[in-house]
C-alpha cells in the first residue's frame, strides 16, 4: 500500500492541494516544507501542481505522475478526503504557518500541530 499524503494551503477558493508519494512523517516531509516551502509563491505552485512521486527541497527535482489540481472549501473537506483515501498525515498552510495533523490508534485525525513548534530548538542541516 502506498503513503499518500495531502499538502494543501489556502487560496480565494478555499484550499488547494496536492498528494505525494513521499514519505509523509514529520521528520521528512514536515521538514522539507516547513525549511524549504516558506515562501507563499513556492508553496502555491506545490499545492496547485498536482500528485507527486516524491518531495525536495528543489521543487525542480518534484516527478509528477498526475498534475489533476484539486480544490476544496475548507480544511474538513481535506479531512473528509483523507478518510475514504487511507492518507496518515495531512499537511496545510494557513495564516503563514505549517500545521499538520495525522491519524490516532484508532484511525481518528488529531488536532492540527504547528510545525514551527514541532522543530522548535531543532537543528536545521540544509
Amino acid at each position: 500500500m502506498k503513503n499518500i499524503t495531502i499538502i494543501a494551503s489556502e487560496s480565494d477558493n478555499g484550499f488547494d492541494y496536492c498528494t505525494t508519494e513521499f514519505n509523509g512523517e514529520i521528520e521528512e516531509t514536515g521538514y522539507t516544507l516547513y525549511h524549504y516551502y516558506d515562501q507563499i509563491e513556492k508553496i502555491s505552485r506545490l499545492t496547485a501542481g498536482g500528485n507527486y512521486r516524491s518531495l525536495w527541497a528543489n521543487e525542480n527535482e518534484i516527478e509528477v505522475y498526475d498534475d489533476d489540481r484539486g480544490t476544496v472549501e475548507d480544511y474538513y473537506d481535506l479531512m473528509d478526503i483523507g478518510y475514504e483515501t487511507g492518507v496518515e498525515h495531512i499537511y496545510t498552510y494557513i495564516n503563514g504557518e505549517w500545521m499538520v495533523t495525522n491519524r490516532d490508534q484508532d484511525g481518528t485525525y488529531k488536532p492540527f500541530i504547528n510545525l514551527q513548534e514541532f522543530f522548535a530548538g531543532q537543528p536545521f542541516h540544509r
